[in-house]
């Protein structure tokens, strides 16, 4: 009996599906989810090494006393010491993501010894007879940066200050020792090579600001003044 009953219920299915698999229609199977490739992450610590080449420049000129020469207009034939060559220092920071953006925090130290001299004795007033020198040996940056992460790729944009270490000096005679301060601009990409491993490249630039070098006992009280450069640095870092 209850075999009967059994046979009569899968009878009509059995029915229905002989035509579908006659004609090698069968359902279509359920679609399987796919779950999106992790996005890469970019949050957390990074330090390593970097190598730039720095071009630079500072003016020469008196020591705000007088009127006699404007020390923000080159056209008065001012000394201009042009210190150029390559940097080395370390670099590190922190970066956060949220979703695709991403912001961080960078300090770097580079050190160098570029130095230039530039001949005055058309113009003997300046004081450095010797001519008018300045050396570049080292530099500090604190710098914020706000990047779009594409990938492994990450390109940002970068703000801060840098502290520059500079000695201005009469060859052979006195030297002086100081520091300028400027605001720091830049741009700049970085690559991930693995979890652990980034390489980048970025170009930063110093804004020009009348920040003086000046001694009394110096050049006869004159100095270098309103410095500016521009950094273009590889560099690779270790990310934890």
């Amino acid at each position: 009996m209850k075999k009967s009953f059994l046979s009569a219920l899968i009878a009509p299915l059995v029915v229905a599906a002989l035509p579908a698999a006659a004609t090698g229609i069968l359902p279509a199977p359920a679609p399987v989810p796919v779950s999106a490739p992790a996005a890469t992450n970019w949050t957390g610590g990074y330090v390593g090494g970097a190598l730039a080449y720095l071009d630079s420049s500072a003016l020469y000129c008196d020591d705000f006393s007088g009127d006699e020469y404007d020390c923000d207009d080159p056209s008065d034939g001012l000394p201009e010491p042009s210190p150029t060559g390559g940097m080395f220092g370390i670099t590190g920071g922190y970066n956060w993501q949220n979703g695709n953006m991403v912001y961080g925090v960078a300090g770097d130290l580079m050190f160098g010894d570029l130095s230039d001299v530039v001949d005055d004795s058309t113009d003997p007033s300046y004081g450095c007879g010797t001519g008018c020198g300045l050396d570049v040996t080292g530099m500090a940056m604190l710098r914020g940066r706000v990047g779009y992460a594409m990938g492994d790729i990450l390109p940002y944009a970068t703000a801060g200050v840098a502290i520059t270490r500079a000695v201005a000096f009469e060859p052979g005679l006195s030297r002086v020792e100081d520091t300028f301060t400027n605001a720091v601009i830049g741009a700049g990409v970085d690559y991930m090579i693995s979890d652990t491993i980034t390489a980048g490249f970025d170009v930063l630039h110093l804004i020009e600001r009348a920040d003086p070098i000046i001694n009394s006992d110096f050049c006869g009280g004159c100095g270098p003044t309103n410095f500016s450069a521009t950094m273009a640095r590889v560099t690779i870092a270790y990310r934890f």
